[in-house]
């Protein structure tokens, strides 16, 4: 009787450890047979939570920022970002408030606070986090303003003329570089005349650049002092303007008029200026020396513009470096930009680095002999210039006639000599394949100071020092190498072309083209 009590109890023992090994109840659907639920509900309650930090236009952060697991105002957990931006932690289920701890520039960065929770059904979160505009900001003056298109004619180093499209002589002014990088614009007497000027270098106007001369940056590839260039009146209406930098930045908005922003591009390239998370236009307003009212990039609706970075505007040590104002129309008060370079900027010839002339010839000092006399070629006439291998230069008629010399610093019938043209601009020619194709760019700047020597510049005047021209005269004999330049930059610049705009010799009828090369050119004879 005992020995069945005991085989009973065992029985009953081994049913109840069987249906506990089968659930108990007879249900199927637990974590064991079926699917896992949305958080990866484990035996124990536990999930998952994934909290991912971002900006708006999905580029993660990945240091410096820890996520905080909050109830009831304390915190539970915590777990840095990794290297895609995810903060995971696994947690009882429970609804968790989330904070981002920022161990570096806390004060720079930027995120709605409010309302960030995972819960056990929801258990990701994105986290959306922007910089904050530098604290910084610079005035500006803007108004209204309309472009008016002139003429420029540089006269000296330190004057120009103004010429409206009908011919009209608008008046002379002076120029003088500022310690801003551009230059200040007076009448003669020196009374402030509020004008911003831009050059026109490439088919558009250009900011002026301090690493340019004015002489420089009035004239296009390299022609005459003469080109369209825009002219404006300076504003007066002040406003202050944020420095941002590239990625996203949160800015609190003006709704009731202009926000105007400040963007230096740490290299070239094509940028895109979007807006998000407002009704809000954004545009490319110029620079903080001058600040146009019409928008100058390229929108792609009116939510986002590009804008194209030439290396020219890029300098080192941020001088000379392009500085963009980006202007913000919002009917929001807050809203997110996003600065993406997005391209490469398209090098145009005039970006290309010079090439420098190679010399085949060092000057030494010359002096014209006594007894020798100079004289004008005719430029309606042929000659014979013949190369002389024993001295090295080029003479009239045969090795042995009379000697050719080149004014290099004195006057000409025509045009300017090389010593007054290096005085304001680079000496330098483009060359091109048949087909358009750009080949490369010449300067012959080293190669010309060889023969005149050191440029001593003053206000409105210019010299030259330990040059080896011939004192009297400001002559040096023709060599291989003053031929070239000569031919070679008079027809890059249109000198003896009839049809080009900077074609010399109107005055003169019947000049013989072969022979137009000589204006710059004189001959010694006893």
């Amino acid at each position: 009787m005992q020995m069945k009590k005991i085989l009973a109890l065992v029985l009953a023992l081994t049913m109840v450890f069987a249906l506990a090994a089968c659930g108990g109840n007879g249900d199927t659907t637990g974590t064991n047979g079926g699917e896992q639920p949305t958080g990866s509900t484990s035996p124990t309650g536990d999930v998952t939570y994934t909290v991912t930090v971002k900006d708006i236009m999905g580029n993660p952060y990945t240091e410096d920022i820890i996520v905080l697991f909050m109830q009831n105002g304390s915190q539970v957990a915590m777990q840095p970002v990794n290297a895609e931006g995810v903060a995971s932690k696994v947690l009882p289920a429970g609804t968790y408030d989330i904070q981002l701890q920022i161990t570096k520039n806390a004060d720079k960065l930027h995120y709605v606070s409010e309302g960030l929770q995972v819960t056990a059904a929801e258990a990701s979160l994105e986290v959306i986090l922007s910089s904050l505009p530098d604290e910084e900001y610079e005035v500006l003056n803007v108004t209204d303003l309309a472009r008016n298109v002139y003429k420029i004619t540089v006269l000296d180093e330190t004057s120009f003329q103004l010429e409206d499209l009908k011919g009209q002589l608008s008046g002379t002014y002076l120029y003088t570089a500022n310690a801003d990088g551009g230059y200040d614009v007076t009448d003669k007497d020196g009374n402030d005349v509020g004008m911003a000027i831009y050059a026109n270098l490439d088919g558009g106007f250009s900011f002026l650049s301090p690493d340019l001369s004015f002489e420089q940056q009035m004239v296009q590839e390299g022609e005459a002092t003469e080109t369209l260039s825009g002219v404006y009146n300076v504003a007066s209406t002040e406003f202050n303007a944020a420095y941002i930098r590239s990625g996203c930045t949160y800015l609190e908005l003006n709704t009731e008029e202009r926000n105007f922003l400040i963007f230096t591009p740490l290299q070239s390239g094509i940028y895109e200026f979007a807006i998000h998370n407002a009704t809000a236009t954004v545009g490319y307003y110029g620079s903080p020396y001058f600040v146009q009212t019409e928008n100058a990039g390229t929108s792609s609706g009116d939510q986002s513009i590009t804008v194209e970075i030439k290396d020219s505007m890029i300098g080192t040590g941020n001088t000379g470096t392009a500085q963009l104002v980006i202007g913000v129309d919002s009917q929001d008060p807050n809203c997110i930009i996003s600065i993406t370079r997005i391209g490469d900027s398209v090098l145009t010839p005039q970006e290309m680095p010079w090439t420098d002339y190679a010399s085949n010839y060092v000057p030494s000092k010359y002096t014209l002999p006594e007894g020798l006399t100079i004289r004008e070629f005719d430029l309606t006439a042929s000659y014979d210039i013949v190369y002389n291998e024993a001295d090295g230069f080029y003479h009239l008629g045969s090795a042995d006639g009379d000697i050719v010399l080149v004014r290099l610093d004195a006057a000409l019938s025509y045009g300017g000599c090389f010593g007054n043209i290096l005085a304001g601009m680079n000496v330098g020619a483009y060359f091109y394949e048949e087909d358009g194709t750009f080949i490369k760019k010449e300067l012959y700047n080293s190669c010309l100071l060889q023969y005149l020597g050191t440029l001593n510049k003053g206000m409105g005047t210019h010299s030259y020092s330990d040059g080896k021209l011939d004192d009297r005269y400001g002559v040096y004999p023709l060599t291989q190498d003053l031929l070239y330049i000569i031919q070679t930059y008079g027809e890059y610049t249109g000198w003896w072309n009839p049809e080009a705009t900077n074609y010399l010799f109107a005055t003169l009828p019947g000049v013989n083209v072969e022979s137009a090369w000589l204006f710059m050119c004189c001959y010694a004879s006893a």
